[in-house]
């Protein structure tokens, strides 16, 4: 979430096997969600959410606009894995959105899970895709938090998952 705006912009092709899976793209102040002004490009999406906190959905794909993500997928065929539509719209309910700054390198980890952290009753939880990945590279193991990613069960969308209540776990560990 910047403060000024939008999610994800493309502006020329080169672009070979992107995949945006699992994120979380958060517009202030009517920014776009998506823009892609060269749609030639090997780029695709699944399994997002898209939230704008005003309201104003807007998806910019060559010469298309579209103001509605049902009007996106079916214009573009993106967000739909065979027919089916993927993404969806929700607010994340993230715990400070916008409020971290600009996250550069190396990431502050702490001020992405004091901010950009699911809170419990997140319509994201458990909405993900777990994405085989091809070789040589390796399927995570944590998020970016450090905390277990399991590959077997569906993710939560956006990069810091919800961490349950450690005693749920000490609870079922019991029993």
């Amino acid at each position: 979430v910047a403060p000024s705006g939008g999610g994800v912009f493309f502006k020329s092709g080169g672009h070979h096997n992107v995949r945006f899976f699992n994120n979380i793209f958060y517009s202030r102040n009517g920014a776009p969600l998506v823009v892609a002004t060269d749609t030639t490009m090997d780029v695709s999406f699944h399994h997002n959410a898209y939230f704008s906190e005003n309201g104003c959905y807007t998806f910019l794909w060559g010469d298309g606009r579209y103001t509605s993500l049902r009007d996106f997928q079916a214009a573009t065929g993106q967000e739909t894995l065979r027919g089916t539509p993927t993404g969806i719209v929700a607010d994340p309910q993230l715990l400070a959105p916008g409020t971290a700054g600009t996250l550069g390198y190396p990431l502050d980890l702490e001020a992405l899970r004091d901010r950009y952290s699911l809170q419990k009753r997140s319509p994201l939880i458990g909405q993900g895709i777990a994405v085989p990945l091809p070789a040589p590279f390796a399927s995570i193991t944590n998020d970016l938090q450090t905390d277990a990613a399991t590959s077997n069960a569906t993710p939560d969308i956006g990069a810091i998952a919800y961490n349950r209540p450690k005693w749920r776990q000490w609870f079922r560990d019991l029993f």
